[in-house]
């Protein structure tokens, strides 16, 4: 979808998508953002688990990076932490 398509948020999600914000709503954040951090909808489908399931690991995992809150309604998580994480988890199976 082009940018400037009026359906089309600042984060490039198609607006009235759920699970962007906490509030079930797209975050308001320049398209720059996007490839820097990943929203919890964005990490469930890189590891094909539920969206919930991240902030559960948050909790449970010491290891697993937490998020960066981007505004009150908005947290996401930075994409440097996500592959560091899972470049030590791949280093721990070796």
């Amino acid at each position: 979808m082009p940018v400037n398509d009026p359906k089309v948020t600042f984060n490039n999600t198609p607006t009235g998508m759920p699970g962007e914000g906490s509030t079930g709503l797209p975050c308001q954040h320049p398209i720059e953002v996007r490839g820097k951090y990943l929203s919890d909808v964005q990490l469930a489908a890189r590891y094909g688990v539920h969206r919930s399931t991240p902030w559960r690991w948050t909790k449970a995992d010491e290891t697993f990076p937490k998020p960066v809150k981007l505004s009150p309604q908005c947290s996401r998580w930075k994409l440097s932490d996500i592959e560091a994480w899972e470049a030590a988890k791949a280093a721990a199976l070796v």
